[in-house]
């Protein structure tokens, strides 16, 4: 039986033989397009996470948010009332007055010297935030109740002249100690090379052969030149070698008439007709300087101004290179007192101390700092607590 096809059908069969090779071709581009798809579609996840982690981080729940606060506060100093600065007060004055304290002492070195660096750490003493408002006001507190008595030594300078220290206010406070004071050390300064010399005058001229008037000789060079004089002329007297004999120069050069004249008598007699003068070379090797004159020593004196007040006066201390501020600023700091300077007529300087303070400036000016011996000092005597023979009382 023969079966025919309907001629719709067969135009869709031709069709589709003819387009079958073109889709067969286009399967694997269609493939790798929904595989790039997917891939796409993963990586949403992993972009939304990198989004969420970059937002700004959450604030930190309130219980850890108060912890800090908390904290905060707790390093912040409590707030000073009058009370309580008043307390700090009697602590730091009674503290200081049950020390050794060299008296008598001016109110205001007390306070700064001894009062102040009793403060503890973190807190500051403001006297004027007591109820007392003034130091002297305080101090004639404790006066009242016999802690201690004060003089007026000058119209509104008072100074603590005796401390009662069995007291029981001072008995029930706890003492402390401080470190000593050490003022600053002088940078740099090392002390210089002093040598004594003498000049050549026309009195002695005629044993100097050779030599110009006025030019300056050690010590030790005068004294080779007189045994060589003595030497090349057989002066020395041969039953007794301690003896010169005296010729007519030498006689005239010494202004002696005497026959012979031991040996440390003609030196002096010489040098004593010979003008002083001295060199200065400074340590580490600088160039001499010769100064005409005897070396001045530092001198101590102490004066005393209206109202019964002692003042250290200091001179002398340029001629060995001395910065005359700066010793000054170091006394200052080392016994809290208040220094100033005065031009002088020979163009130095004078050092004016409040106070005897004679014994601070001599372990000053010989101790490590400066290295000053004590021959260049003059005036030690004065020192307060020692006697007229020099013995500390």
């Amino acid at each position: 039986m023969t079966t025919s096809l309907e001629p719709g059908i067969l135009a869709s069969a031709i069709v589709l033989l003819f387009c079958l090779p073109t889709v067969l071709l286009s399967l694997p581009t269609m493939y790798f397009q929904v595989q790039e798809a997917d891939n796409k579609t993963e990586e949403c996840p992993s972009g939304a996470d990198e989004q969420q982690s970059s937002a700004p981080t959450e604030e930190p729940p309130p219980a850890e948010a108060q912890q800090e606060a908390k904290e905060e506060d707790e390093e912040q100093p409590p707030e000073e009332t009058t009370a309580t600065m008043d307390a700090l007060l009697e602590s730091c004055v009674l503290s200081a007055l049950r020390s050794k304290l060299a008296l008598p002492l001016l109110a205001s070195s007390l306070y700064s010297g001894h009062v102040l660096p009793r403060c503890p750490p973190g807190r500051q003493l403001d006297i004027r935030r007591t109820s007392y408002k003034k130091l002297s006001t305080y101090l004639a507190h404790l006066q009242s109740e016999g802690v201690l008595s004060l003089k007026e030594t000058s119209p509104g300078v008072q100074s603590i002249v005796s401390v009662r220290r069995e007291h029981p206010r001072l008995r029930g406070v706890c003492h402390m100690d401080l470190p000593p004071v050490e003022p600053p050390k002088a940078d740099g300064y090392r002390f210089p090379t002093i040598r004594e010399l003498r000049t050549i005058t026309a009195a002695v001229l005629p044993l100097f052969p050779g030599r110009s008037k006025g030019r300056a000789l050690g010590l030790d060079e005068v004294r080779a030149v007189i045994r060589g004089y003595v030497k090349e002329n057989e002066l020395q007297d041969p039953q007794d070698k301690s003896l010169v004999c005296m010729d007519p120069r030498l006689s005239d050069v010494a202004a002696c008439s005497s026959e012979r004249l031991s040996w440390e008598e003609l030196f002096n007699r010489v040098l004593s007709r010979m003008q002083p003068a001295h060199e200065v070379t400074p340590a580490g090797g600088g160039t001499p300087v010769v100064h005409r004159g005897a070396l001045p020593p530092i001198s101590f004196t102490v004066a005393q101004r209206t109202g019964n007040k002692k003042v250290t006066l200091v001179e002398g201390l340029e001629a060995y290179g001395i910065e005359v501020s700066q010793l000054a600023h170091e006394v200052q700091v080392g016994v809290a007192a208040s220094t100033s300077l005065t031009p002088l007529a020979n163009g130095r300087q004078q050092l004016l101390v409040q106070g005897n303070q004679v014994a601070f400036l001599e372990r000053l000016l010989t101790g490590s700092s400066y290295g000053v011996p004590r021959k260049y000092l003059k005036g030690l005597e004065h020192a307060a607590g020692k006697k007229k023979g020099g013995a500390r009382k």
